[in-house]
């Protein structure tokens, strides 16, 4: 009767352990996802320490929807992506919609409306680092 219990209070302890889990990483998707939803401007692009920012980064934007859209435009055109953020990991990745497009994942830090993505995972995405400007929350 006393493994019973033991065994009883046990898997209760790890039942409400894990609802506290999910509810902190739930909220730290909730607060990642109003950190970075809506549009901001691309104000440079780096590989390693050379500045590889297009000329013309000013028309260059990107837009974050809560729905896990992500759509970018520039000159090649609007492109319409998706985007998933995982708490557990601290890494938002982002595939492009098109059949051969391949994920890419980052560290995302926003301060304000400054937001700053570095590359992780393949080699040469730790290399790369992009910087945005908010131009308008959604």
């Amino acid at each position: 009767m006393k493994t019973y219990r033991i065994v009883a209070v046990t898997l209760g302890f790890l039942y409400v352990l894990s609802l506290v889990a999910c509810n902190s990483e739930d909220k730290r998707l909730r607060e990642f996802k109003h950190k970075v939803e809506g549009q901001w401007i691309i104000d440079g692009v780096f590989q390693g320490t050379e500045n590889v920012t297009p000329a013309n980064q000013g028309e260059r934007w990107i837009e974050f929807v809560s729905d896990g859209t992500l759509i970018s435009d520039g000159e090649e055109g609007q492109i319409a992506s998706n985007w998933a953020y995982n708490p557990e990991a601290d890494v938002m990745c982002t595939q492009n919609r098109s059949a051969d497009s391949t994920v890419t994942c980052w560290k995302v830090v926003v301060e304000g409306n400054k937001m700053r993505w570095s590359g992780v995972g393949a080699p040469g995405m730790q290399e790369i680092l992009i910087l945005y400007s908010r131009r308008r929350y959604r």
